[in-house]
Order: structure tokens, then sequence, then C-alpha cells
């Protein structure tokens, strides 16, 4: 019952994180999440949005914009552009019942409920903490079966002030660049830390700002 009430119950319609982005010590940039909700074929929806900046060691501006359900998170369309020195590249995709159908015309039979690697996240946030469960993810023209594991708790001190967390630590069948999530075991379920290890070293995001964008 505690598991249903939180997935219901998500906690506001209206949000904006943003991020310091650390490799190893050093700061190298900025990530801004934003939520933010409304209707989209005739349906509640959350309309998701992230934008990752940086200079070092190359110019990176990478952003992913998503619609997906309010209940479960489903993503209905995602939108991504990547621009890392001078690659560059646009990617788009519908889901429409049984099948994700891409904007260059390529066709995959849908898992249940797919999500893209930013609504990945905020199904993670609406679980329950202490319960492993599974789900399904579609992103960069791949499936992936997805197991997240809840960690240990533990206290994290910054600005706004000291949060006990739950590190959950998701699995991709294949595996995928995901990494660990530090959650808040409060009301808001704040992201404060996400980790990634990349072939240049431990890529962390820390939560600077978090407000209402309603």
């Amino acid at each position: 019952m505690l598991c249903l009430f939180l997935f219901i119950s998500f906690p506001f319609t209206a949000e904006v994180l943003n991020y310091d982005v650390y490799l190893g010590i050093w700061r190298v940039g900025e990530l801004r999440l934003s939520l933010k909700e409304g209707f989209f074929t005739g349906e509640t929806v959350y309309f998701l949005s992230s934008v990752l900046k940086s200079n070092f060691p190359f110019r990176i501006d990478d952003s992913l914009f998503t619609v997906s359900r309010r209940n479960d998170f489903t993503t209905l369309y995602s939108y991504k552009k990547v621009e890392e020195g001078n690659y560059q590249k646009e990617l788009t995709y519908q889901f429409n019942g049984d099948r994700i159908e891409y904007s260059d015309g390529t066709i995959f039979p849908a898992r249940e409920s797919p999500k893209d690697l930013l609504t990945l996240w905020y199904f993670f946030r609406s679980s329950c903490s202490d319960t492993n469960r599974e789900t399904f993810a579609h992103f960069d023209k791949k499936d992936y079966r997805v197991k997240i594991n809840p960690k240990e708790c533990r206290y994290i001190s910054n600005k706004f002030g000291s949060f006990l967390v739950r590190r959950l630590q998701p699995e991709t069948f294949p595996k995928s660049i995901l990494g660990d999530i530090y959650i808040s075991e409060d009301s808001l379920r704040l992201p404060l830390v996400i980790k990634t290890r990349l072939l240049l070293g431990m890529v962390k995001a820390i939560l600077k700002k978090r407000s209402e964008n309603g």
C-alpha cells in the first residue's frame, strides 16, 4: 500500500533541479532537470527535460525532452539532441501502443511500459525505496530490462541541510551506462547525487538548487 501511495502521489507538478557536474574532484559542467504537468493526446502527462552543458574535456551540449504518462512514466515521445565536440546527432521516437517509431523510419516492437533514459530516473524517484523492482527501458535504439536494487541508507549534508538518503543501484540487461542514484527518504524524494562511471572516470552530479516552476 505504501508503494502504491508513493507512486500515485508524486509530490509536485512543477519542478526544476540544478546540479553541478564533477569529473573526479573537478567541476566540469552543469545539469538541469525540469518537470511540468500538462496534457498530450488527451491524457495527463509529464513534460520532462534534461540539459547537460560542459566545456571539459570538450564542449558538450546535450539535451533530452520527453513526454511521459503521469501514472507510470511510460515514454510517449522522446527527443534527444547530442552535441559533443564535432559530433552532432538528433533522434526522435514515439510510442504507439505496441511499437516504437523513430523519425528515421526505424520501428521496434515495444515492451511493456518502455521508458527512455530521462523517465527512467523519475520512475526511480517515484518507486518504493526499499523494494526490488523491475521495468523496461528503451533508448538509443536498444531495449533494456532494468532491475532496481535498493542499497544502504546514509546521511548526506549540503546547503539544504542533512538528509537521510537511500542508494539505488539499477542494473540493466544488457549492461548500459546507468550508475547509482542517492534519493532522499522524505516526501520530495530528491535525487541529491547521481553517479555514472565513464571511460574518463567517475562523473557525479550534485544537487545545488531546487525550485518550483509552476
